[in-house]
């Protein structure tokens, strides 16, 4: 069981099993461009809420298709 938001002060200071709740619930896809290196990662990397994403991304035990380019 998760506590209330309420309850908590701060994210760094809830107990890690959590803190993976949390973001298990949270986020929905993360999204990572191929030329990354030397580019900040604001630049290419992207975090989706399971409410922003598209409904056709990959998904474990659904026939995917060919992979696609994201574009926001």
């Amino acid at each position: 069981m998760v506590p209330p938001a309420a309850g908590a002060g701060r994210y760094d200071d809830l107990p890690v099993g959590y803190g993976r709740c949390i973001f298990s619930t949270s986020i929905g896809v993360v999204i990572a461009k191929r030329d990354h290196a030397s580019f900040p990662v604001e630049d290419w990397l992207t975090i989706l809420c399971y409410s922003e994403g598209p409904d056709d991304l990959p998904r474990r035990g659904r026939d995917n298709g060919p992979v696609r380019a994201y574009v926001p």
